[in-house]
């Protein structure tokens, strides 16, 4: 019985360390690495595509400074849609096995979270966000 009660504590504690170290990776090593694990999910691609597009609509993009009240006022007006957007985004996540944790959208324009415009490489913001030309090719089969 005791035997029994330390192996699940030492398994515990196992769990615990390793959710404090991905707690700890830097935010651009956790976004290639769901860009990585994403790259074969056509309906995830396309969401998160969706969600950036939305965001640089707003204007909010890699290089956008962030301190403008019509900015903040903005992000605000459609903190809704992003709500739901950024919910399903890991929803699929976590019922694709690529997400084991919740992610929260922040209310602060200076770090919206892990999805935010400013911790995906450029090379993936431009193909999918700014390159206008071949969108409905893209995710064909979704």
């Amino acid at each position: 019985m005791l035997k029994t009660i330390g192996k699940a504590l030492n398994s515990i504690k196992t769990i615990d360390k390793r959710f404090t170290q991905l707690g700890q990776t830097e935010t651009q090593i956790k976004v290639e690495k769901l860009i990585e694990l994403t790259k074969d999910k056509a309906e995830i691609n396309e969401l998160i595509v969706k969600f950036l597009k939305n965001l640089d609509a707003i204007g909010i993009n890699q290089k956008s400074p962030r301190d403008s009240t019509y900015l903040r006022l903005n992000y605000w007006a459609r903190m809704p849609q992003l709500l739901q957007l950024h919910s399903v985004i890991w929803d699929l996540c976590r019922l694709n096995d690529v997400s084991q944790r919740t992610h929260r959208l922040n209310f602060n324009t200076k770090n919206i979270g892990l999805l935010d415009p400013k911790n995906f490489p450029s090379n993936y913001y431009n193909k999918y966000v700014k390159d206008t030309k071949d969108q409905e090719s893209r995710f064909r089969n979704v």
